[in-house]
């Protein structure tokens, strides 16, 4: 029980600081008709939000919300806490894809593992929902 509540915190954090790493956010830019320049920003760099790649500022912005209800749940221990968190973690995680959309090239390493560290808090806040509440 005691590694589910450090778990529950330590995901939505380790993903708050891949976000907060230069190397998250992709953008190509072409500046011929043959040649690209792919350059990797924060996923709260709204750079990236301006040129219309909406998926990492609001991956990083539910990501904060994330650690925000996981502190809810373990110091309230309401359930409805605990639903919101899954069901925000569930958002995240599809919102944290949306790169793809554009292309693999937009993805990088560490948008996956933020993805993987969503994922993860998914997992935890169900296994988290399944113990008893008031």
């Amino acid at each position: 029980m005691k590694t589910k509540k450090i778990f529950l915190i330590l995901w939505p954090v380790l993903a708050l600081i891949l976000e907060a790493l230069p190397t998250g956010a992709v953008l190509c830019f072409a500046v011929s008709p043959s040649e690209k320049i792919r350059k990797t920003f924060s996923y709260f760099s709204l750079t990236v939000f301006g040129n219309a790649n909406f998926g990492p500022l609001i991956t990083a912005v539910l990501s904060c919300i994330l650690l925000i209800l996981a502190v809810l749940v373990l110091v309230t221990q309401r359930r409805g806490f605990a639903l919101a968190l899954f069901d925000c973690s569930i958002a995240a995680f599809i919102i944290s894809l949306f790169p793809i959309l554009y292309g693999m090239e937009f993805y990088s390493l560490t948008g996956a593992g933020i993805s993987f560290l969503i994922a993860a808090e998914i997992v935890t806040s169900m296994l988290f929902l399944k113990q008893k509440f008031e």
